[in-house]
């Protein structure tokens, strides 16, 4: 009974983790579309076949993908309850951005990262945003928000993302293919 009841718990706990690890994408989908960025998509599947057989390779997953000056900017999105993004995620998104080509690597999290994450992230040019740095770039989406932020009272990261409704956000990928050699 114990076991089933932990069991039950732990799936619950992981339910409410991928909900709000959802919730995590859509924002900075939304934040990043606010600050301006170009053609912001949320879950963007990518199809990698070669040329001339298009035999499937393999299959990649964006959480978040944008354009500007740089070129595209592939976002891939963390939320912990606890503890800090690993150097583990920080070579998934490099080996992502290496099969999309010369792409710009962002790693997005609530919360903050590891030494050995920060470490490789600086070896490989990926930039971190921690979530004290997402609270910056919330205040920076537009005037209004800078004006709340530095004379009124605004929510906090955690409760902006509680208030994200999941179903009036499609969850369908938006799918590409690309071809190698």
């Amino acid at each position: 009974m114990k076991l089933a009841k932990i069991r039950l718990l732990h799936t619950k706990k992981m339910k409410n983790e991928n909900e709000n690890g959802y919730k995590l994408e859509i924002y900075v989908e939304k934040l990043y579309y606010d600050l301006g960025k170009l053609n912001v998509k949320r879950n963007v599947q990518y199809n990698i076949k070669k040329i001339f057989s298009k035999e499937l390779i393999k299959k990649i997953q964006v959480d978040v993908q944008f354009f500007d000056l740089k070129g595209t900017n592939i976002v891939e999105c963390k939320y912990l309850s606890s503890g800090a993004v690993n150097d583990d995620d920080v070579n998934k998104l490099r080996k992502n951005t290496e099969y999309l080509g010369n792409d710009n690597g962002i790693l997005v999290t609530n919360k903050d990262f590891s030494e050995n994450a920060v470490r490789l992230a600086g070896k490989y040019e990926i930039k971190l945003i921690s979530g004290n740095e997402l609270r910056k770039m919330d205040y920076d989406r537009s005037l209004f928000s800078y004006i709340q932020g530095k004379f009124g009272k605004r929510a906090d990261l955690e409760k902006q993302l509680k208030g994200i409704s999941l179903s009036k956000y499609s969850n369908e990928p938006v799918i590409k293919t690309k071809y190698v050699i």
